[in-house]
């Protein structure tokens, strides 16, 4: 378990949590803000406070959080920025990590030499052993570089090798990659997986994911157990809390879940109900259904559209009806900052697709009322 980019309020909420579960979690921070006077950050006093405490073990992400060849969503030129100096990340349509890319200008055209990036990247590595040997009396065991699943892949092999070099001379081990939760013997130490769970993530969802990538059966969090006995789930893992149902679909299938009422099921009901997550994505009611999927009314959110089908028995389905719904409001605040890639000089130029009104950032949330 990992906690990345230093942050007091990280530090802050797990600590009670490593206490009473008894575990231990790698803090990683960047070099740059040991001793800096920015009390955002968790700064050495603490740090060692945090390893002394026998819950924390010390990591670092490098020695500064810098976008290089950045474009905006018009296609504009911006260059060079560190992240606090970005004033709306909402306006950010392509970028770079530091250690990523030679530095390049607006024809995407690098600006330096095989010799002079390899003397900036290498800079960096000095200055984090420098910097956490003289605040720390150590350099961190564990490394983790912004961002993942770039170098050995689509990361430019010169600018590869340089972090490649540096990297085996100052850690013990690197994680490298993002997506996967399993490493196992065979898995090189200095290109490591992990996964990163996003916020809206239910405990059902980190489990199925875990369950996934390591081939283990898991055991599922069902909540409250009286709710849950009017329930019959055909699919993926459910949690009762509250008046809440969180219904978790298994990669690439669905989540199902019956009412459980026999004979006792009303014929003429009102539904009302709060349906929650991303606006990408499918969530459905299925109404009349037996069970069998011979006959049914299907309610859909899809993306941000309504739509309303029928299926009578040993006929195919057929639409009943659509409607768009007002677009989600979201802000720069919502957006998931990680469209770090490799990109032509053409893609960054053309900016950002806005042709489509209905297009939203994967993560962004939304809760409909909804009644039938």
């Amino acid at each position: 378990m990992s906690f990345e980019d230093g942050r007091n309020d990280s530090s802050l909420y797990a600590q009670p949590l490593l206490e009473r579960y008894n575990d231990k979690a790698t803090f990683l921070t960047y070099a740059n803000k040991m001793g800096n006077g920015d009390h955002k950050f968790v700064q050495p006093k603490e740090l060692r406070s945090m390893m002394k405490s026998g819950y924390w073990e010390m990591g670092t992400n490098g020695y500064r959080l810098t976008y290089i060849n950045i474009f905006d969503k018009n296609g504009g030129y911006i260059g060079v920025k560190d992240e606090n100096k970005l004033d709306s990340k909402e306006d950010i349509e392509h970028y770079n990590h530091y250690l990523m890319d030679f530095i390049r200008d607006e024809n995407m055209i690098p600006l330096e030499d095989r010799d002079t990036m390899q003397a900036r990247i290498s800079k960096d590595y000095q200055l984090m052993d420098t910097v956490y040997t003289d605040k720390l009396g150590f350099v961190p065991g564990v490394y983790m570089i912004m961002h993942a699943n770039a170098m050995y892949g689509s990361m430019n092999p010169l600018v590869t090798d340089v972090n490649d070099r540096n990297i085996r001379s100052l850690f013990q081990m690197h994680f490298n990659l993002e997506g996967n939760a399993f490493n196992g013997p065979s898995q090189d130490v200095y290109n490591l997986t992990r996964v990163q769970p996003e916020p809206y993530w239910s405990t059902n969802h980190l489990l199925m994911k875990i369950g996934k990538d390591s081939g283990q059966q898991m055991t599922y969090v069902t909540g409250d157990e009286k709710q849950s006995g009017q329930w019959k789930q055909a699919g993926g893992a459910v949690e009762f809390k509250d008046n809440r149902i969180v219904l978790t679909s298994p990669p690439a299938g669905e989540g199902k879940l019956l009412l459980d009422q026999g004979e006792q099921a009303p014929e003429d009901f009102t539904l009302s109900a709060k349906v929650s997550g991303n606006v990408v994505g499918k969530q459905s009611f299925y109404l009349r259904d037996r069970g069998d999927g011979q006959q049914y009314v299907r309610v859909t959110l899809d993306r941000n559209k309504i739509q309303v089908e029928q299926k009578l028995s040993g006929s195919s389905v057929t639409a009943l009806g659509s409607q768009k719904l007002d677009p989600v409001k979201w802000s720069s605040e919502d957006l998931a900052f990680d469209k770090a890639t490799v990109y032509s000089a053409e893609e960054a130029q053309a900016g950002a697709n806005t042709d489509d009104e209905d297009e939203y950032p994967v993560n962004i949330k939304s809760t409909r009322q909804i009644q039938m």
